[in-house]
């Protein structure tokens, strides 16, 4: 998964904005576990949460800065275009 998918994953879910995974709603919750099991995410052996919260934080990590100002708050990274 490139940067760039990671952020379409995430505004393709509507959380490009959310601030915390604890905050989401349970739909939310699921549409997360339907998009790591479209890409075929496993979680850690030695995992502490769930694999959708270990997902959420996965595509953050992944989406890393904004491509054009190299902010990393997800609530820019909605208003972001890629390049």
């Amino acid at each position: 998964m490139t940067p760039g998918e990671a952020r379409a994953t995430l505004r393709a879910l509507g959380l490009a904005d959310a601030p915390d995974f604890h905050s989401l709603s349970s739909d939310c919750v699921h549409a997360i576990l339907d998009a790591a099991d479209h890409w075929q995410y496993r979680q850690p052996a030695n995992a502490n949460g769930s694999r959708a919260r270990y997902f959420y934080a996965f595509l953050q990590r992944k989406a890393g800065p904004c491509p054009d100002c190299g902010c990393t708050k997800p609530a820019h990274l909605a208003d972001c275009t890629e390049r």
